[in-house]
């Protein structure tokens, strides 16, 4: 009964040598994505702020480039924490030792990846 359970190690490594390095640099692209989609969404809020008053055709404008800015943003923070959750449950998975893959730019991820879940969880309280 427990050899069913046993889970058989199975070779990956030169799988994971190509796919990891991609994969992280998926993740700083959709990161990149999110911050100027982010930066658009400042810009226009501060225009449409200025320029409410003045030109409302030109608000109605800014205000569709801010909901597809605020789209972009949502998307790309959603597909940045499962794509990182998805590294760390592969980096810390109990039955390989893939620690060795382990490398500055996934700990500079990982970084990155705590201090956004503490912002955003001061976002939905505040």
């Amino acid at each position: 009964m427990l050899n069913i359970l046993k889970i058989p190690k199975i070779n990956f490594s030169n799988f994971i040598q190509k796919f990891l390095p991609l994969f992280i640099y998926f993740i700083i692209f959709v990161k990149f994505i999110f911050l100027i989609s982010s930066i658009i969404n400042f810009l226009t809020t501060k225009k449409i702020k200025k320029d409410e008053k003045e030109n409302k055709e030109e608000s109605e404008k800014l205000l569709k480039i801010q909901e597809k800015a605020i789209h972009w943003k949502e998307i790309t923070e959603f597909i940045f924490i499962i794509s990182t959750c998805f590294l760390l449950i592969f980096i810390f998975n109990p039955h390989y030792d893939n620690l060795k893959y382990l490398n500055k730019e996934i700990k500079l991820l990982f970084f990155l990846f705590g201090w956004i879940l503490i912002f955003t969880s001061f976002k939905h309280v505040l």
